[in-house]
């Protein structure tokens, strides 16, 4: 983890509930609005969704599926 990310974690857990939420939907949002403008990057994401997947299930699932 970089310092960004214990940074930007320590900022987020200085906030209440209800302004955590409100943060976390707004960026959630946003990242689907990218993903639907962006082709290639929605591509890399979900492969590397894929791939983290697979590595959760010990390389159990089959390439090409989330089962």
């Amino acid at each position: 983890m970089s310092d960004g990310d214990v940074d930007l974690r320590a900022v987020f857990e200085t906030l209440d509930p209800k302004a955590r939420d409100k943060l976390r939907r707004v960026l959630v949002n946003d990242l689907i609005d990218f993903l639907v403008l962006h082709k290639e990057e929605r591509r890399e994401a979900l492969r590397l969704l894929g791939e983290i997947h697979r590595a959760e299930l010990g390389g159990r699932a089959r390439q090409g599926t989330w089962e």
